[in-house]
C-alpha cells in the first residue's frame, strides 16, 4: 500500500464558522483528504489574511488550474504548475521529494502540493503576526505564535511517528520557517526516533538531509537555524558537500548483537 494516498473527496468537517466566507481555493484544498497529511489549526479570522497573502502571489492562478502538458513528464508538469521562487515558496527539489513520497502518483502528489500551499501561506501569516508582536515587545504573543509556527512546519514535514515505513532514501526534512528553538527541538526528536527504532533505522548508516536555506534573506547572509544546529549537534551534523542550504544529519551503522557474536566464534 502506498505511504501517502488520497482517501476520498470529503464533506467538510470543519466548523461552519471557518467555512462560511472561505475562498474557493481554500475549499478546494481541504475537500481532499490525504493520508498522513493533516489540516493545521487555523482561526476563522485568519482566513481573510491568508487569502490576501495568496492573492498577492504572482503565480497563484496557475496553482489551481490543472493543465497537463503531454510533452512533459509528470514531475515536470508538477514543477511547472507549483514552483514558487518567493520567500515562502517551494523549490523544484521539494516538489520532486513530494512526488517520490507518493511513489510517483501524479494525482496524490498534486493534492499534497495544494495542501503545501495552505501550509506556506499560513506560516507566512503567522510569521508576519509574530514579527508585529516582536516590534511591540509582546513577549507572550511572540512565544504563542512561535509555537504555532513550529507546529505547522512540523506538519509540513514527514511525521516522526512514521519514520519506520519511509524508504531510507526519502528521509529528508525541510526546516525552513521553523523558529530557531523549534528547529533544534525537531532535530532532537528526530535523533531520538531514529536511535530508539527497532527496525532498520536502528542499524542502518544514515545521512539525512536537512534543508535549512543559507540565509540569503537575512542581513548576515547566514542561516541562524543552520548555525545553531551545527553548534548543538557538533560531530553529528555536517554541511552538504555542494549545496550551502543543506545540512546532513549523520548516523553511524550500529552493529547487531549477532554480528558481534559471529566475530567471536572460533
Amino acid at each position: 500500500m502506498a505511504l501517502i494516498t488520497i482517501l476520498k473527496k470529503t464533506e467538510y468537517t470543519l466548523p461552519e464558522s471557518l467555512l462560511a466566507d472561505a475562498p474557493e481555493w481554500f475549499i478546494d484544498i481541504i475537500s481532499v483528504r490525504v493520508t498522513n497529511v493533516h489540516a493545521p489549526h487555523i482561526r476563522p479570522e485568519e482566513i481573510p489574511e491568508i487569502d490576501k497573502i495568496l492573492l498577492g502571489k504572482r503565480d497563484h492562478d496557475q496553482w489551481f488550474h490543472d493543465v497537463y502538458n503531454e510533452d512533459k513528464t509528470p514531475l515536470e508538469n508538477l514543477q511547472s504548475q507549483f514552483y514558487d521562487g518567493d520567500d515562502y515558496g517551494i523549490s523544484f527539489h521539494r516538489i520532486e521529494h513530494i512526488f517520490e513520497l507518493t511513489f510517483e502518483d501524479f494525482e496524490v502528489a498534486k493534492a499534497m502540493l495544494k495542501w503545501d500551499i495552505f501550509y506556506r501561506v499560513l506560516i507566512q501569516h503567522l510569521h508576519n503576526t509574530r514579527n508585529q508582536h516582536k516590534a511591540l515587545k509582546n513577549e507572550v504573543e511572540v512565544q504563542s505564535y512561535g509555537k504555532r509556527i513550529d507546529a505547522v512546519v512540523r506538519q509540513r514535514n514527514i511525521s516522526l511517528d512514521i519514520l519506520d515505513i519511509i524508504p531510507l532514501g526519502d528521509l529528508k526534512f525541510d526546516l525552513h520557517w521553523f523558529t530557531a528553538n523549534g528547529a533544534i527541538d525537531f532535530v532532537k526528536k528526530l535523533v531520538w526516533e531514529v536511535t530508539a527504532s527497532d527496525t532498520i533505522l536502528k542499524t542502518a548508516a544514515l545521512e539525512i538531509p536537512l534543508l535549512t536555506g543559507h540565509g540569503s534573506h537575512t542581513d548576515r547572509k547566514v542561516s541562524e537555524i543552520q548555525r545553531l544546529l551545527l553548534l548543538n549537534f557538533e560531530g553529528h551534523i555536517r554541511k552538504h558537500d555542494s549545496n550551502p542550504g543543506i545540512l546532513i544529519l549523520c548516523f553511524e551503522k550500529k552493529r547487531m548483537y549477532s554480528e558481534i557474536l559471529s566475530e567471536n566464534v572460533i
